[in-house]
């Protein structure tokens, strides 16, 4: 059996992918194609992605390539099994990945393909730091984000990893945010003759929110409240000053991202078998516009520790209440 693992990245369109694998499935298993259901999360919004098999891993709770996967895998008759995880995708997680693999060799699927989408930099760490602001409830400024030293943003990291792990068997292609890549990835892993005979599955996970938005929930996570409360607290603010709404707002800064060398870019370029010009689009720079949200920061929370405070005031004056003979 061949097995093809989904790497992510974030943001390149996972999350409908993943849902249209899961809506597919009987149909892609008479074509001979497994989408285990072992290790699977049942949340459309975010996508039926294999996040579980990484995270219980992490956390003690099970084996890197659990005994109900390798079980669903031996007992299928399916001649391929894509598992779709944009944990993958983060460096922190690579322990599971070698694990995994490794793993998956040992009980004799030696045919493992890992399949990677990547974004332009810019593009990638603004909607990667939006995510993680709006369900992983990150408190960190945009700034401190992007440029923690972890190898998340450092494309020719991800891809000399992955290249140690798949070696020829490492398969990257672009995405440029405009539309579904589904079609592509399926091409990429070979079966994009099917693509035509599948029910589409919408896109997932797309929700626009704004910088400013995106600001008051950071201000949320830093604080510990509810996200409904920040949005109220920024609606306050807009209240205040009418020319904070019609302003340009960006989290970013100047310097966020560094300057590709062009033994950089020609080493990625061969990690990544990709033309110059692809990766003069991926690592492609475009200069912060508008005033930074950070402006507005001590305005939100100043508003969210008000409401905080005196919620606190009130839940203590009605215990002091209940507890008085």
């Amino acid at each position: 059996m061949r097995i093809i693992l989904h790497l992510g990245t974030y943001k390149t369109g996972t999350s409908t992918f993943q849902n249209f694998l899961f809506e597919n499935r009987d149909f892609l298993l008479d074509q001979g194609i497994l989408h285990p259901r072992t290790g699977i999360t049942n949340t459309q919004n975010l996508g039926h992605r294999h996040a579980p098999l990484v995270l219980n891993y992490l956390s003690g709770k099970s084996d890197a390539c659990p005994a109900a996967l390798l079980h669903e895998l031996e007992t299928s008759t399916a001649h391929t099994a894509i598992i779709s995880s944009e944990a993958w995708s983060n460096p922190l997680h690579f322990s599971h990945l070698t694990r995994f693999v490794t793993s998956l060799e040992e009980n004799g699927y030696t045919d493992i393909t890992g399949v990677l989408a990547l974004r332009n930099i810019v593009n990638y760490q603004v909607s990667h730091y939006r995510e993680f602001i709006v369900n992983q409830k990150n408190s960190h400024n945009y700034w401190r984000y992007v440029t923690r030293d972890i190898g998340t943003f450092n494309y020719l990291f991800l891809a000399r990893t992955y290249r140690s792990i798949f070696g020829d068997n490492f398969l990257a292609l672009p995405f440029d945010g405009s539309a579904d890549i589904t079609i592509d990835l399926f091409q990429k892993m070979g079966f994009g003759h099917l693509y035509n005979e599948m029910k589409r599955a919408e896109r997932a996970n797309v929700k626009s929110v704004g910088p400013l938005e995106v600001e008051a929930m950071r201000c949320a996570n830093l604080l510990s409240v509810h996200k409904k409360s920040a949005l109220s607290a920024l609606s306050s603010v807009l209240s205040q000053d009418s020319n904070v709404k019609k302003q340009v707002w960006t989290e970013r800064f100047i310097g966020d991202t560094p300057e590709f060398s062009t033994v950089y870019r020609k080493n990625l370029s061969n990690e990544l078998d990709w033309s110059d010009a692809a990766i003069d689009i991926l690592l492609g720079q475009v200069d912060p516009y508008g005033r930074n949200v950070q402006e507005v920061s001590d305005a939100i929370i100043s508003n969210l520790s008000s409401g905080f405070t005196t919620r606190i005031f009130q839940v203590r004056r009605l215990v002091k209440r209940l507890i008085q003979p």
